[in-house]
C-alpha cells in the first residue's frame, strides 16, 4: 500500500470537479468504471459546500491509498481510514474537520481516494494535512510502512521488492500503457542487459558490483561512468549510451534481504507515535480555541454523530426548549457560533442606535446655535441701520437722536455677552 497526495486543490479547479472524479461512473475518456466507485465514508455534499465557501487559494487536499493486493476486508479498510484520520488530523476532534473516502477498483487494483477541505471547522483557519517538507513526508511514510507491515501488504521500501532495473519514467509509462491494453512491448536494452545479469546472479557467477562491471565489459560494453546508484554503459553498435539504475547497479549487496530483517513493527509504532504527538502539539497551538466565550455551554447532552456508518439519526418530534437528538457536534458548534454572531449583531445595532441618538442631539444643538446666531445677526443689522439713520439726521438737520448711538452700541454688546453666557 502507498499513500499519495495530488497536486490539485487550488483555484484552478472546483470542488464539483474533484467530486466528479471520485464518484462518476465513467472516467475522463468516457470509459465505464466497473465496478462503479463506492463511497466508504463522509458527506460529499457537505464537503463540496465547505470547499466552495473557502476564501483560501488552496481549498482542498486530495490523495489516494493504493493497494497492489486484492481488496482488503471492510474491517481492515475502516481500521486504515481511522488511523489515517488520527494521523493526519492529530489532536483535532472529528467535528473539527471533514473528510470523505471513495473506493475505486476499475483499474484492476484497490484505491481508496480521499478528499478534505483545507480548513479547521472550529476556527476557520486554513488546515493543510500534507504541507511540503521532510517532516510531513516522514509522517506519512512511517504510517504507510507501519500499516503495510501490520497487515502484510507490499511496501515500496521493502528491499525484497526492489527492482533489478529502474527504467526512465517516460519509458515506464509507455510500457505500462502497452501492458494495460494488451499490446506487446519491445524490450529495451536496459531490460535485456538486466535479464542477462539476473541469470548470472542466479547461477552464482555474479556476486558483487565488481562482478557486474566485469560482466558488462565482457559483453562488449564500455563504462564511461559509474555512480553510487547507477552505471552508464555504451556500445556504438546498439545506439547511444544508456544509464542503468536499480538493485543490480547500486553499490550495496546484490542478494535481496527479506523484510523481516529490516522491519520492526514496534520501532515503526514508536516512531509514528512521536511524529503524531508532534503534529498534535502543532495543531493545539495553531488552532487553539478561545478559553472562554460569552455564550453559556449547552445544558443538554450533545449526541455526536460522525458520518462513518451513514446511519440516519433517529427521528424525534422536538418541542420548544429541547434540543434535536442526534445532532452532530459540529452542528451544535455552528448553532452556538451563529447565536454568538447574532448577539454581536444586536450589540452593534444598539451601538448604532446610541450613535444615532447622539447624532440627533448634536443636530438639535446645531439648530439652536444657528437660530441664536440668526437672532444676533438680525440685532446687529438693526443696530447698524440705526446708526446709519442717526448719521443721516445729524448731516441733514443737525439734530442728535434722543438716545445716542454709543449707548445703543454698549447696550447691544451687553446683550450679546449675556446671550453668550
Amino acid at each position: 500500500m502507498i499513500i499519495g497526495f495530488s497536486k490539485y486543490g487550488n483555484g484552478s479547479g472546483t470542488a464539483s470537479d474533484a467530486i466528479s472524479y471520485l464518484t462518476d461512473s465513467k472516467d475522463a475518456k468516457g470509459t465505464p468504471r466497473i465496478p462503479e466507485p463506492q463511497t466508504l465514508r463522509g458527506d460529499l455534499n457537505q464537503i463540496e459546500k465547505v470547499i466552495d465557501l473557502l476564501p483560501f487559494a488552496w481549498r482542498y487536499t486530495s490523495g489516494v491509498l493504493s493497494f497492489s493486493e486484492s481488496s482488503p476486508p471492510r474491517e481492515t479498510e475502516n481500521a486504515i481510514m481511522d488511523e489515517f484520520e488520527r494521523t493526519a488530523f492529530a489532536g483535532l476532534e472529528p467535528d473539527r474537520y471533514a473528510i470523505a473516502f471513495v473506493k475505486h477498483q476499475h483499474a484492476g487494483r484497490t484505491e481508496i481516494h480521499f478528499l478534505t477541505p483545507r480548513v479547521d471547522l472550529a476556527t476557520g483557519k486554513s488546515l493543510n494535512i500534507a504541507p511540503p517538507g521532510k517532516a510531513s513526508r516522514e509522517l506519512f511514510d512511517t504510517l504507510r510502512s507501519k500499516i503495510n507491515l501490520e497487515h502484510g501488504f507490499s511496501d515500496p521500501d521493502d528491499p525484497a521488492r526492489a527492482r533489478s532495473i529502474k527504467l526512465p519514467s517516460y519509458l515506464a509509462r509507455i510500457k505500462a500503457k502497452e501492458n494495460r491494453i494488451g499490446q506487446p512491448s519491445k524490450q529495451d536494452v536496459r531490460e535485456a542487459v538486466t535479464e542477462c545479469l539476473e541469470a548470472q546472479v542466479a547461477r552464482g557467477l555474479v556476486k558483487s558490483r565488481d562482478d557486474v562491471l566485469a560482466e558488462l565489459r565482457r559483453e562488449g560494453f564500455s563504462i564511461p561512468r559509474a555512480g553510487k546508484d547507477y552505471i552508464t554503459i555504451e556500445n556504438p553498435a546498439l545506439g547511444p549510451r544508456v544509464r542503468l539504475k536499480g538493485r543490480l547497479y547500486n553499490e550495496g549487496p546484490l542478494v535481496r534481504e527479506t523484510s523481516d530483517k529490516t522491519r520492526d513493527l514496534a520501532a515503526l509504532q514508536e516512531r509514528l507515535r512521536e511524529l503524531t504527538t508532534g503534529r498534535a502539539k502543532y495543531h493545539a497551538t495553531a488552532y487553539r480555541l478561545p478559553e472562554s466565550t460569552d455564550i453559556a455551554p449547552p445544558t443538554h447532552a450533545i449526541v455526536p454523530m460522525y458520518d462513518r456508518t451513514r446511519t440516519s439519526p433517529t427521528a424525534v418530534a422536538p418541542t420548544v426548549g429541547t434540543s434535536f437528538n442526534g445532532a452532530r457536534g459540529s452542528a451544535e458548534r455552528y448553532c452556538l457560533a451563529l447565536d454568538n454572531a447574532a448577539r454581536r449583531f444586536v450589540g452593534t445595532a444598539r451601538e448604532l442606535a446610541r450613535g444615532s441618538c447622539a447624532a440627533r442631539d448634536a443636530t438639535e444643538r446645531l439648530g439652536r446655535t444657528a437660530h441664536s446666531f440668526g437672532e444676533r445677526a438680525a440685532k446687529a443689522s438693526e443696530h447698524f441701520r440705526a446708526r446709519q439713520f442717526d448719521q443721516t439726521l445729524i448731516e441733514k438737520y443737525g439734530a442728535a437722536p434722543s438716545v445716542s448711538s454709543d449707548s445703543m452700541e454698549r447696550g447691544f454688546d451687553r446683550e450679546m455677552e449675556m446671550e453668550a453666557e
